[in-house]
């Protein structure tokens, strides 16, 4: 299918010549990078990633996926 985007000119400029570079086609390139994008699983809820301060001492939680209200409360102990 053929259709027209509109890429900013310095952006159109690299990538062209970085497809030459490499000896593919700007259309390869295109395709490569929307399979890329429609291959990365949807995010759902929010992902929190906790830090303890400082490099010494400290707790790491863990990652935990919060993706409601109740979650997050859940998470918390209940606390309201």
């Amino acid at each position: 299918m053929r259709t027209t985007i509109d890429v900013p000119d310095a952006l159109f400029r690299e990538v062209k010549a970085r497809a030459a570079a490499e000896g593919v086609s700007l259309r390869e390139v295109v395709v490569r990078a929307v399979r890329g994008y429609l291959m990365r699983p949807r995010r759902s809820g929010y992902v929190f990633r906790w830090r303890s301060e400082g490099r010494s001492g400290g707790l790491l939680i863990p990652e935990s996926v919060l993706n409601s209200n109740a979650a997050l409360l859940d998470y918390l102990g209940g606390l309201e």
